[in-house]
């Protein structure tokens, strides 16, 4: 399909534009959201082994979700490379420990009581 039509061209690309904002917003939206729950359970002491394996899996799905939307982005959405960019050091490796390392570092003295817990357990 070619188009010929420069108006009508610029429509596409806005309307492409557009999807993927509103993809990439919603990332923006859930990911302080997100790790505000992680610091909220942290500080009511709330840190299960269970609970912290979910989250991590959760966060996992964030660092899937942002390049699948990238793929989409055809035409450069402006707030992509932002998106991109903020939530690189966020996501990035989340299956490596992403949450512990942030619950460490909200916990007294940076120990994450069920990590620690864990760590001592025979087997």
């Amino acid at each position: 399909m070619t188009l010929v039509d420069p108006v009508e061209c610029g429509e596409l690309v806005g309307e492409f534009r557009e999807a993927v904002t509103v993809e990439y917003g919603e990332v923006l939206e859930r990911l302080p959201a997100f790790f505000s729950e992680i610091d909220t359970e942290a500080a009511k002491g709330r840190t299960t082994y269970a609970e912290v394996e979910e989250s991590e899996a959760d966060l996992a799905r964030f660092d899937t979700w942002v390049p699948k939307i990238a793929a989409r982005d055809y035409f450069a959405a402006p707030i992509g490379a932002e998106v991109r960019g903020d939530c690189r050091p966020h996501v990035s490796g989340a299956g490596s420990g992403a949450v512990r390392r942030r619950l460490a570092s909200r916990q007294p003295g940076g120990a994450w009581r069920v990590g620690a817990a864990r760590a001592s357990c025979p087997g």
